[in-house]
């Protein structure tokens, strides 16, 4: 029959749309019309800054930087933590006990102190032996005049420049007021000097420790400040 289509002609348009979407759909066919991708986030460690290192990080007071302090030369010892300290008591001095044998003390204390300056023992005090002197410290060798051998006996220590640093009896040291003294002694009195090798001096002693004096030489009385200590001291009337 004229212009009849065959059957499968009036399903064309249809076949023809559904081949378009089935070929629309396969992988990869819509790539050019899709949207593009979003660039990819940048990661942390590359987006912020390097971290600074725990060493340069440390702030004024972290141990390192102590450390670091502590080393640098820079750092200057004060002045008395420079000079050696020395202790004195009634029982040994710098170490080296009372009773030692007077050649080995002084072997003994040339060692630890330096060479000292050495005179005789002053004939006045019927005291047969020597002194040794460093600075302010004076130390005595003696046989306290009872004729026995000689040995370390005696110390004294005055006011003045010194290469050393002393740590003295009940830690009364020199300049200490005269009156603090008194209370600070176990057993502390103190009187005026009348007579003697320290007449018109300020005297402090105890019991506990026969033998040694706080004095202040210059004040006869309880006003002023220790500046000699003497323990055994070889003086003269």
């Amino acid at each position: 029959m004229a212009g009849h289509r065959p059957g499968w002609e009036r399903f064309a348009p249809l076949l023809g749309a559904f081949g378009f979407l089935l070929f629309m759909a396969l992988p990869g066919c819509t790539a050019q019309d899709a949207d593009p991708p979003a660039p990819a986030a940048a990661s942390p460690s590359a987006a912020s800054p390097s971290a600074p290192s725990p060493s340069a990080a440390s702030p004024a007071g972290s141990p390192s930087a102590a450390s670091s302090a502590s080393q640098s030369p820079s750092a200057a010892s004060s002045p008395s933590a420079s000079r050696p300290g020395i202790s004195v008591t009634t029982t040994q001095v710098a170490g080296v006990r009372m009773g030692t044998d007077a050649g080995a003390a002084e072997r003994a204390l040339r060692a630890r102190l330096g060479p000292p300056r050495r005179e005789p023992i002053p004939e006045c005090t019927g005291e047969k032996g020597w002194l040794l002197s460093w600075d302010t410290l004076q130390v005595i060798l003696s046989d306290g005049a009872d004729g026995g051998p000689v040995t370390l006996y005696g110390w004294s220590v005055d006011a003045g420049r010194s290469r050393f640093r002393y740590a003295l009896p009940y830690d009364v040291a020199l300049g200490t007021p005269t009156r603090r003294a008194v209370r600070t002694i176990p057993g502390g009195t103190g009187m005026a000097a009348e007579e003697g090798p320290y007449a018109g001096s300020y005297l402090v002693r105890t019991p506990r420790a026969d033998g040694l004096l706080w004095i202040s030489i210059e004040t006869p009385h309880d006003r002023g400040v220790i500046d000699y200590v003497a323990y055994r001291s070889a003086t003269c009337d």
